[in-house]
């Protein structure tokens, strides 16, 4: 077994991947001891990345309060743990959260919220903070608020979907543009670039998402590049006799 784990990562670390035998040993086999296996996966990790590591911070910006009966949960609605229940915080609270998470050096802050999901106007309240934090400080913005149930979210809906998630740069773009990348993103937000890129390209999972948002950030800039040009571009002036 430890011959095996040791072979599997000098492999690794000649970016040689697993055999198919290999891969299920190591996520079923009886004989594997986890301690060695997470020093050999520790080796490639120590190689290409030495000791770093990501620091994301959590924020529960609502707890408590939950309807639901999970067991496990010391938030459910049958749970008499001793905790401190409170409705959302004030936007001032998250933006104050955020920005001491941005100066501890964090890569991610995480806004975790108590129930079973975000109403419509829950969420587009959550989108502007999103929007907010990101725009204040250089940190990724992560959240985690349930499930999301209304209609307006369930499958088939994706051109209101789309039209909630471009909203706050219509504004900036002329109508056409707007209508132009609204059609684009629904090109690529559904199941169609799973269907090209994983069964027909066969990328990985990950691989199949990062495309994707890269079409979308690639969809969006070249929108807003459109919106620049269309406000520099001069206006016709009509005369007298159409001249």
């Amino acid at each position: 077994m430890f011959e095996r784990i040791s072979r599997l990562a000098e492999q690794a670390l000649r970016d040689e991947p697993p055999s198919r035998e290999d891969a299920l040993w190591v996520l079923d086999g009886e004989d594997v001891a986890l301690l060695p296996l997470l020093h050999a996966a520790f080796l490639p990790r120590e190689r290409h990345f030495g000791r770093k590591v990501m620091i994301h911070i959590l924020d529960n910006i609502q707890n408590g309060l939950c309807p639901e009966d999970c067991g496990y949960c010391s938030q459910s609605s049958d749970s008499t743990a001793a905790i401190r229940k409170y409705p959302i915080k004030s936007d001032a609270e998250i933006f104050a959260a955020a920005e001491r998470a941005a100066q501890a050096g964090a890569s991610r802050y995480c806004m975790v919220l108590s129930g079973r999901g975000p109403t419509l106007e829950r969420t587009r309240k959550l989108a502007g903070l999103v929007r907010e934090i990101k725009a204040r400080w250089p940190i990724e913005v992560c959240v985690s608020a349930g499930l999301l149930e209304e209609e307006p979210y369930r499958r088939g809906h994706r051109v209101r979907i789309l039209q909630e998630a471009i909203a706050p740069l219509a504004a900036d773009m002329p109508p056409a543009v707007c209508d132009r990348l609204h059609h684009a993103l629904a090109v690529i937000y559904g199941i169609e670039p799973w269907v090209v890129l994983k069964d027909i390209c066969g990328l990985p999972d990950r691989e199949v998402e990062r495309a994707a948002l890269w079409m979308a950030d690639a969809m969006i800039d070249a929108a807003l590049r459109d919106s620049q040009a269309a406000q520099r571009r001069p206006r016709a002036i009509k005369t007298i006799g159409g001249r």
